[in-house]
């Protein structure tokens, strides 16, 4: 398992797209945008590690994502699915 975000596809196209010349710091382009998007992730996670910590929008986030059908279980909810299983053992 590669331990970049950016496969060797994708960083094909994106090198073509970096300016020149790179001057002293432009050894490792690679490895800078690569920082850039750890940098984005770890942000990203504690906005959302932030946002958790109310209570009420736990809450909105929880039923959304019981609410929402999903393929694997023949496009019942989660909640659904849950619910009759309950009905089941009575």
């Amino acid at each position: 398992m590669s331990r970049f975000v950016i496969d060797d596809k994708m960083w094909n196209k994106l090198e073509k797209l970096l300016p020149d010349p790179k001057g002293r710091h432009g050894e490792n382009d690679r490895l800078f945008i690569e920082t850039v998007c750890w940098i984005i992730r770890d942000m990203a996670a504690q906005r959302v590690i932030a946002l958790l910590e109310n209570d009420e929008l736990l809450d909105i986030m929880a039923d959304k994502l019981n609410n929402r059908p999903r393929k694997t279980l023949g496009y019942k909810t989660p909640k659904e699915v849950f619910s009759e299983a309950q009905w089941s053992r009575h």
